[in-house]
This record gives structure tokens, sequence and C-alpha cells, in this order.
């Protein structure tokens, strides 16, 4: 398990390239506080695959399906619900994937 590294996010906009190499070499994960935030963040090295919007058209239909969730209150799976929806609305769009 790598060590965790506590640091303001002012120090690490300074040193962010640097920071970034050592968390992708699974050195470290960095703890980052920011005055007026109650929790901070951590950053760390991901094994997760991220899809990438190949096109900025891609960018924009996102963008399009903003607030389409509409629900009576919170729910606690508010953020999978609109997620779903997102992916939905893009392949009515767009039928032959991201690829196409």
């Amino acid at each position: 398990m790598p060590k965790t590294l506590k640091i303001s996010a002012t120090e690490v906009r300074k040193d962010f390239f640097n920071i970034l190499d050592l968390v992708s070499q699974d050195a470290i994960q960095v703890h980052i506080s920011k005055r007026g935030i109650d929790s901070g963040v951590i950053l760390q090295k991901s094994n997760q695959t991220c899809y990438v919007l190949p096109h900025k058209t891609d960018v924009q239909r996102v963008c399009e399906t903003a607030g389409v969730l509409k629900t009576s209150g919170y729910k606690k799976n508010e953020i999978d619900l609109a997620q779903d929806q997102l992916v939905k609305e893009y392949f009515e769009k767009n039928p032959k994937g991201p690829d196409a």
C-alpha cells in the first residue's frame, strides 16, 4: 500500500506534474486539503479504464443531456439513475456507438 502525503491544494498546484508522476508509479497517494472544504480529496492510482470522448460533438451531446433526470426529491441512487439515462439517450442519438 502506498504512503499517503497530506498536502494543501496550493502546494499540489505548484508541483502537480511531479506529484502526478509519483501517484501514477503507485509510489504515493495524496490527501489534498483546501481551506473552506471540510473533507479532503484523495488522489491515487486507478485500476479502472476510462472512456475518453473522441469528438467535441460527443461532449456537446453530454452537455445537452444535463438535467434530463427529473425526480421528486433526493434519491440515494440518483447518480446511477442519471448515468443510466445519459447512456440511454446517447445510444438513442448514436445507435452505432462512440466509434462510428
